[in-house]
């Protein structure tokens, strides 16, 4: 299985943790940020907005929106829509971050599975009875 955190703790394994390691700043490099500290890089974004962009499309909150939008003006809809997916997006970031430092990376893995597993089976269950 590999993460990020695979391999040794000081040779992060993948291209990802490359490319994060890459964005590293050392104090050795002259760099006013202290050693370890994550700058921002492009590719990481640009790829989480890509992952967000495909997994919302076609889901209940894009319907709600587009029926809002359409009852609605629509720019005041499209702010309040950004505005919810901004802070779902921070509370995952917040959650994640302050998890991943307390918790080992196996147990948060075998947690989410479990977790999308049972919402996995309450969607279905909801829809069988939903459509009896």
């Amino acid at each position: 299985m590999w993460t990020i955190r695979s391999g040794d703790e000081d040779e992060p394994a993948g291209e990802l943790a490359d490319e994060l390691a890459e964005t590293r700043v050392s104090e050795a490099d002259g760099a006013d940020e202290p050693d370890g500290v994550v700058v921002s890089n492009p590719r990481i974004a640009l790829s989480i907005a890509v992952a967000m962009f495909a997994a919302e499309l076609g889901d209940k909150t894009m319907l709600a929106t587009a029926t809002l939008a359409a009852k609605g003006n629509p720019v005041l809809v499209w702010i309040g829509a950004t505005i919810g997916i901004m802070l779902a997006g921070t509370v995952g970031v917040v959650v994640g971050r302050w998890l991943g430092d307390r918790l080992p990376e196996r147990l948060i893995l075998i947690g989410s599975s479990v977790l999308f597993f049972i919402f996995g089976v309450v969607l279905i269950v909801t829809g069988i009875v939903g459509a009896t």
